[in-house]
């Protein structure tokens, strides 16, 4: 049985190679004089701060969409609105009023669950 891998363990480290081979061959053609060396060390730094930068990025996003799931939010992307739109709302105050001690049944996906 083959493992499956997720494809960000094999694109992502795929796409920095191909940014930092191009940003090796510009920095060659623009600054002839510059050993090849130091052109693969600022590249290589480069790449690594897009990476840094991108990760702190998607640590700080999932951050704030989990405490934002921990306190009651529906959905994050309701995020940029002042308020739960006006179906949901509905649908809460019925569930409420059917059973006063009901658990909302969660709501069903529309994806399949991985295996």
């Amino acid at each position: 049985m083959a493992l499956k891998t997720h494809p960000l363990l094999w694109k992502l480290p795929l796409l920095a190679l191909i940014f930092g081979a191009m940003a090796t061959l510009v920095s060659i053609n623009l600054f002839p004089q510059v050993p090849l060396v130091f052109a693969l060390l600022h590249a290589a730094a480069g790449v690594v701060a897009i990476l840094a930068v991108m990760s702190i990025g998607i640590v700080v996003a999932s951050g704030v969409n989990a405490y934002a799931l921990d306190k009651g939010g529906t959905d994050t992307q309701w995020l940029w609105f002042k308020a739960d739109p006006p179906g949901l709302v509905g649908l809460r105050e019925k569930a409420r009023m059917e059973n006063d001690d009901a658990i909302q049944k969660p709501e069903p996906t529309l994806r399949s669950p991985r295996v």
